[in-house]
């Protein structure tokens, strides 16, 4: 599995990881977010390429660098994955970021057929 993550607001260099990397970086996520939505807007379909389009969601929980608790963030967010023997063996992502901005408020109620995946550490809500 590898994980391809380009250049964006958060990592400005990109990054390359394998499986482990990527789920060590998903437990440090957990940790520093109180909240994130992802909002599935459109997949396109193509053998065993799938390309998702997603709106990003989030609020930072603790402070980080120039970010502090409270933070709310977003992003555009596209998803290219890769398929083989119905598994996904490469993910490459690019993250368009808004401007943060600082303002406390819990994320809408999802209904569970919208399309949104809402996320506490912890598990899915």
């Amino acid at each position: 599995m590898c994980f391809v993550e380009r250049p964006n607001l958060v990592g400005p260099t990109g990054s390359e990881r394998g499986a482990a990397s990527m789920r060590a970086g998903l437990e440090q996520g957990c940790q520093l977010l109180a909240w994130q939505t992802y909002e599935m807007r459109d997949h396109i379909v193509s053998g065993d390429n799938v390309v998702t389009q997603m709106r990003w969601s989030a609020e930072i929980a603790v402070d980080a660098g120039p970010l502090k608790a409270g933070t709310r963030m977003s992003a555009w967010c596209v998803a290219h994955y890769q398929l083989a023997d119905g598994r996904i063996v490469h993910i490459e992502q690019n993250d368009c970021y808004d401007q943060p901005s600082l303002q406390r408020k819990e994320p809408h109620e999802v209904d569970p057929g919208s399309g949104v995946v809402a996320e506490r550490c912890g598990g899915l809500w």
